[in-house]
């Protein structure tokens, strides 16, 4: 009979739009072809989902309702005794990877916070220098007056419109709304303190 084999690239696994499309195609052929031979081969498990969840679904999908057999780049084989504990397994691990990461880097970003190194974009009113927040004086001294004008009562919209009309733009060059407005008025980075992970206000 007919043979079926769905080679995936980790490249390709990426993002959701490719695993949505690996089960279409899956499924298009267990419809068109349910005779055919059909074999998915995949670098690893955790390419086919970003957790153990995900992973186990599209395994769950792929092998019981379009009748793949699913083989792994590391000699895993669905058509193997003890198969769902191996995959399974591979699923757990590479998801606690993720958690691990997750923290790591969570972590990490903390800790240049903490050295009062600057994540991120530069929000309106300062320039970034070596990861070091600096004041832009000219655009500190049009922020003071956007401040002064909400401490007095003026609206937002017309905040911005005055911003605007003196082509004063947003820390990425953009327009002013009163959203916009609303944004830099609330961040509390204009009053020396930036927000962790945690919640947690630590001052610059």
């Amino acid at each position: 009979g007919t043979a079926h084999l769905i080679a995936i690239s980790g490249a390709n696994m990426k993002n959701r739009p490719g695993l949505l499309s690996l089960l279409a195609e899956a499924q298009r052929i267990a419809v068109q072809d349910p005779r055919s031979e059909r074999i998915l081969v995949v670098e690893s498990i955790s390419r086919l989902g970003r957790s153990i969840f995900d992973a186990n679904e599209m395994v769950k999908m792929l092998y019981r309702d379009y009748g793949f057999r699913i083989i792994t780049v590391d000699g895993k084989d669905s058509n193997a005794p003890g198969w769902k504990q191996a995959f399974t397994l591979d699923a757990l691990m590479a998801d606690t990877f993720l958690d691990n990461l997750k923290l790591q880097t969570k972590r990490g970003i903390e800790g240049r916070i903490r050295k009062c190194f600057f994540q991120g974009w530069p929000p309106t009113g300062y320039a970034k220098k070596d990861g070091v927040l600096l004041v832009d004086k000219d655009a500190a001294t049009v922020v003071q007056g956007m401040f002064d004008q909400a401490v007095a009562g003026t609206a937002l919209n017309e905040i911005a419109r005055s911003a605007n009309k003196a082509r004063f733009g947003t820390s990425r060059g953009g327009t002013w709304t009163h959203r916009s407005v609303k944004r830099m008025l609330r961040n509390p980075i204009y009053k020396g303190r930036v927000e962790t992970e945690t919640g947690e206000f630590i001052r610059q």
